[in-house]
């Protein structure tokens, strides 16, 4: 199940894994849909709300039905939109020629192609992916940028063998070819061969180098990274992989490779962390040394300062730990940062550290965004009961409408369907201060817990506000459709 925390339904999603609940009831989820297009002149956001059901009955298996859906949509870019859904649906179902044909009339071909490309990609299609783009994309300079789409995003999902064989055919720059290099490494390093995944690293140095020389006015601008960036990263990977597999003193050596400071100290507190659950707290605490000294250099920046903090925590040096956590929360500069030192004393086990941290955080939004985080890791840790004591403390109604929901969800995949319903019951019961999309996730998580016919009675109850009733018909849909776990469809930029 994805992240329900807060706004998950994204622009954009790829939804890819099917329930069987789609494929037991069509009948229902097509009149739950249509019902949705029925309401939707009364939403503020028609067309946004139309993209999301063209893609929903795409995924049920109706293109008819969907490609209409998208014509009606009144602003060309959200028609656009819709059509690359309907497209990725079509090529995750196996249709790569119902997707072409689908993409036929859009303007930003190169792009639409690289979405139903990745698609295919994903299903494990990764050679007809590129055949198709060949074959789709006759101008090079097209064909070129669909390419480097793919590759980027099989290299975020840690597919490196196809990301390196895929940059490979576009590496005409020096910058591409550290950007192959890496994937490279990274393959390597997969395959536990630590000693080629290090020369790559290498390698990308001077790449990079070659790069900034040759266009040194718009490496900044465009790329932010200098010719250590790549490299950096690897040797992060490479510490970790090493300090995993017991070899410390070799994990530390790539540690001293990498050329930013923040970087290695953070590092060092990530193979702290690693050594402590693996029982060694000696090597541990040597990683958390070194990773105090680089800190001290630099004065203690705040999230460095939060880095070491969690790994006292996890060695146990509680005291240390609250303290240092303490003074991070005084240094990390703007207050949205405070949110996340909150989140990693919490994840690092110091709950009742984190719940006194958030009572000396000033801002009262940060000091309930921080309750929100600990009811997460809570309800992470199946420590329901906590989880839902600390989430009864949140006063804002979607903050804290998003902890019960994530509550729900965790619940809901720890097989206790009756107990996530129960946490949805403790924010159906006032609607008035909730928006659209907070009541479709409502209505999707009850739908995905189980309880589909209680889900329904409630989205056309009359408690749910007449311009938020398609959103949560569709999100009762959705609850049938999908096992959600959804992505961001905008591909990154090349």
């Amino acid at each position: 199940m994805t992240n329900l925390s807060r706004r998950s339904f994204v622009k954009l999603p790829l939804i890819l894994v099917t329930s069987d609940a789609m494929r037991r009831a069509p009948e229902d989820l097509t009149a739950l849909l249509l019902s949705a297009l029925s309401e939707a002149e009364n939403d503020a956001d028609s067309d946004g709300l139309r993209i999301d059901l063209a893609f929903a009955f795409a995924r049920a298996g109706d293109i008819v039905q969907s490609l209409k859906v998208a014509r009606q949509a009144r602003k060309n870019d959200s028609r656009d939109a819709a059509l690359y859904q309907i497209a990725a649906a079509q090529a995750h179902a196996g249709d790569p020629a119902g997707a072409i044909y689908t993409i036929r009339s859009l303007h930003n071909r190169a792009y639409a192609v690289a979405v139903i490309a990745v698609e295919l990609s994903r299903s494990g299609n990764s050679k007809g992916a590129v055949d198709m783009i060949k074959a789709e994309l006759a101008d090079s300079d097209q064909s070129t940028y669909a390419l480097r789409l793919l590759a980027l995003e099989r290299e975020r999902a840690k597919d490196y063998t196809v990301a390196e064989h895929v940059y490979k055919l576009v590496a005409t720059t020096p910058r591409e070819r550290a950007r192959s290099l890496r994937a490279s490494a990274y393959a390597r390093l997969d395959a536990g061969d630590v000693k080629a995944a290090g020369v790559a690293a290498d390698n990308t140095i001077v790449l990079l180098k070659e790069a900034i020389a040759a266009d040194l006015k718009k490496v900044d601008a465009q790329f932010g990274f200098d010719e250590y960036r790549f490299s950096d990263d690897i040797r992060r990977s490479i510490a970790e992989h090493l300090s995993k597999m017991g070899n410390l003193a070799e994990s530390f050596i790539n540690v001293g490779s990498i050329k930013s400071d923040y970087l290695k100290s953070h590092t060092f507190t990530k193979i702290a962390s690693i050594r402590a659950s693996l029982q060694d707290l000696p090597g541990a605490k040597d990683a958390i040394a070194r990773a105090s000294a680089i800190a001290a250099r630099d004065g203690y920046r705040g999230f460095e300062l939060a880095d070491i903090a969690a790994a006292l925590a996890r060695v146990g040096e509680i005291d240390r730990s609250r303290s240092a956590f303490l003074r991070a929360l005084g240094k990390v500069g703007a207050v949205g940062n405070q949110a996340s030192v909150i989140a990693l004393q919490a994840e690092a086990g110091d709950i009742d550290g984190a719940i006194r941290s958030v009572e000396m955080i000033p801002e009262e939004a940060v000091r309930e965004e921080g309750r929100r985080i600990i009811s997460r890791v809570l309800a992470n840790a199946s420590d329901f009961p906590r989880a839902l004591k600390i989430a009864e403390t949140i006063h804002p109604p979607e903050l804290r409408a998003y902890a019960f929901l994530y509550i729900a969800e965790r619940k809901t995949k720890a097989g206790d369907r009756a107990g996530a319903v129960a946490s949805l019951g403790m924010i159906t019961s006032s609607l008035d201060f909730l928006d659209g999309d907070t009541i479709r996730a409502i209505a999707h998580q009850w739908s995905a817990s189980g309880d589909v016919n209680g889900a329904v009675a409630w989205a056309r109850g009359r408690t749910i506000p007449k311009r938020f009733q398609a959103r949560a018909l569709l999100g009762v849909a959705e609850g049938m459709l999908f096992e959600l776990q959804i992505v961001d469809a905008r591909l990154e930029n090349p």
